[in-house]
């Protein structure tokens, strides 16, 4: 058998560059718990509203959805880049930055020749976090200059099977291994009082934990060329570790330097174990999933009883609603050359799709909700292959290029109002990495 080994020395460099991606989350909305929760699509998935269960073919998968793996023929790798320019503003004031990131890199491998059996591993960001809140108040008469800041975040580790147990149903089961660091600051300073001591208190957390996810589709087996899908996966609670070092501190400050006073408390290696909620997500699909599919997803994620690592109970369950699809013109099948723009375009996909989330977030004044539109299309790469036997097939890969836009929070009630516009780009490559040799 024939491996292509520049295609695992590229895994290998973009594994390395994701591990140690800098987070550039800069977002009030990260303040609580594990911070602001990302969602594990893939460029073209997100394109769609972030639909991701009902999809699975000879050449795609989805992480969220293992059962998605056992439709794979072709080796097929997933990574992708995003830029994001964001707008924060408030009732009086508004700021404008940027920034770009590494997102995901994933490898889908089908381990029986015509689909049926196949296996994954991925690593996402799973949450980020990143702020610096400063509020001045009275506080028993004494101006008070209260400040949080945060950074950090957690990633997952996945490696998944799927398999198809009967004709139109397949089945799946992720692990992933969740892991990252982050560190929260409350600071107080007492502004032109120097009798009473400033305080400093850090937390420095590093998470571990697994994560368990199953899921199923039920693909309908009739002759048509519209074919439908049902799609669900269930994800069980699961322990979270957090090894934190603690440490407060009183200082005196005078301009922009601090005087340390005292160590007032110090807690190293302190173990606490969190709870993750229970997933769950339905979907439903319909299309012929090579020129055309619309589907409908609905996730929770039930943060109503999560407690974070101070011990705090105020949230609520993390819920969104997506729909989205794509449009191809015609299949690669029925295009016999690309010898021009047009002829491209015949088999250029198209992606659109919408989202709607209750973020998990219940410290503010409202609830703080999230709106999603996506589109995108996707250019192919077609590579022509000859089986063993003869017999000839076109294999597609696809570069994914458009624009998310997202909206989060509101003006009113003295909160913040962002606005996103991200610029995503996504690579799948597919190929057929093992190849048996007819003659030894």
């Amino acid at each position: 058998m024939i491996i292509r080994r520049p295609v695992i020395s590229l895994f290998l460099c973009f594994l390395s560059l994701t591990v140690f991606g800098q987070r550039n989350a800069l977002s009030p909305y990260t303040f609580s718990g594990i911070g602001q929760l990302t969602p594990r699509v893939f460029a073209e998935q997100a394109f769609m509203g972030n639909i991701s269960g009902t999809l699975g073919d000879e050449s795609n998968f989805a992480l969220l959805n293992p059962a998605t793996t056992a439709h794979l023929r072709y080796t097929s790798m997933m990574m992708g880049v995003n830029y994001e320019l964001v707008k924060q503003e408030t009732a009086t004031e508004s700021q404008r930055f940027d920034n770009g990131k590494l997102n995901y890199f994933a490898l889908g491998i089908p381990l029986r020749d015509n689909g049926g059996l196949g296996f994954n591993v991925g690593l996402t960001p799973l949450s980020e976090v990143g702020y610096f809140l400063q509020n001045q108040q009275l506080e028993d008469s004494v101006d008070v200059l209260n400040t949080f800041e945060g950074t950090g975040g957690l990633n997952a580790f996945n490696f998944g099977l799927g398999v198809r147990v009967l004709p139109g149903l397949a089945v799946g089961v992720n692990a992933d291994f969740i892991f990252g660091n982050i560190v929260n600051i409350r600071d107080k300073q007492f502004i032109d009082n120097t009798n009473i001591f400033n305080y400093s208190d850090r937390i420095d957390a590093t998470y571990t934990g697994l994560k368990w996810n199953l899921g199923v589709q039920y693909t309908s087996q009739n002759k048509g060329a519209v074919r439908h899908r049902l799609a669900a996966t269930f994800s069980p609670e699961s322990d979270l570790n957090a090894l934190s070092d603690r440490l407060v501190t009183s200082y005196n400050s005078k301009g922009n330097t601090a005087f340390l006073i005292d160590s007032v408390l110090y807690e190293p290696e302190y173990e606490q174990t969190l709870r993750l909620p229970v997933a769950f997500s339905l979907g439903y699909g319909i299309g012929n999933w090579e020129k055309w599919l619309v589907s409908v997803e609905y996730s929770s994620k039930a943060y109503s009883n999560f407690r974070d690592i101070r011990g705090g109970l105020n949230y609520r369950d993390h819920k969104m609603m997506s729909f989205g699809g794509y449009f191809q013109p015609r299949t690669v099948d029925e295009v016999n050359r690309v010898r021009n723009v047009s002829d491209l375009f015949q088999v250029v996909r198209w992606y659109a799709g919408v989202s709607y989330t209750n973020l998990y977030l219940d410290q503010f004044e409202e609830p703080v909700n999230e709106l999603g539109i996506g589109f995108g299309l996707g250019l192919p790469v077609i590579r022509k292959y000859r089986t063993p036997d003869g017999q000839s097939l076109k294999i597609v890969s696809r570069v994914n290029l458009g624009v998310e836009y997202k909206e989060r929070g509101t003006i009113s009630s003295g909160m913040l109002r962002e606005q996103f516009t991200e610029i995503r780009v996504g690579v799948s490559f597919s190929d057929k990495w093992f190849i048996t040799r007819k003659y030894q």
